[in-house]
């Protein structure tokens, strides 16, 4: 009778200590065009504790049970993001959707100038063809036209 009464504690026990985390799973999806974000990370900010998103943006994150924890989600090319004040039961599962905002960079302006232009003439080829390290066969823009195969 000894014997049965620790298997029989250990027995009913064992469901709460395994029950003391909850989840938490989603998807995370790009604003303006609603399609999801895949590598996303998520984590739970003072742990650890994180997951990334598969193809289709969803995830699935255990998190200690009656705390309040902040998730940090964040991808390139997104604004991170901060979710705070999640209280999760044991046991529970909670789905949260998140949406991220994609960030932009803004330039002055960009300025595009051509400095040479490369002669194609039959003398310049040539002279190319000569001081060059390789061996290198040429034909100039003179030779192309003047051919029957244009």
């Amino acid at each position: 009778m000894r014997i049965y009464v620790p298997i029989i504690t250990m027995l009913f026990l064992s469901p709460n200590i395994f029950a003391q985390q909850g989840k938490v799973e989603g998807k995370v999806v790009d604003l303006k065009t609603n399609t999801p974000v895949p590598g996303a990370t998520i984590t739970v900010t003072g742990s650890s504790n994180g997951a990334i998103t598969d193809l289709e943006g969803k995830y699935t994150l255990a998190i200690k049970a009656n705390e309040e924890t902040i998730l940090k989600i964040s991808s390139q090319g997104y604004s991170p993001k901060e979710i705070s004040d999640i209280l999760v039961k044991p046991g529970e599962i909670i789905h949260m959707n998140v949406l991220l905002e994609t960030t932009s960079k803004m330039e002055d302006e960009i300025v595009i100038m051509r400095t040479t232009r490369r002669q194609e003439t039959t003398a310049a080829l040539i002279a190319f063809q000569k001081n060059t390290n390789t061996v290198s066969q040429v034909i100039s823009a003179e030779s192309i036209k003047r051919s029957p195969d244009k």
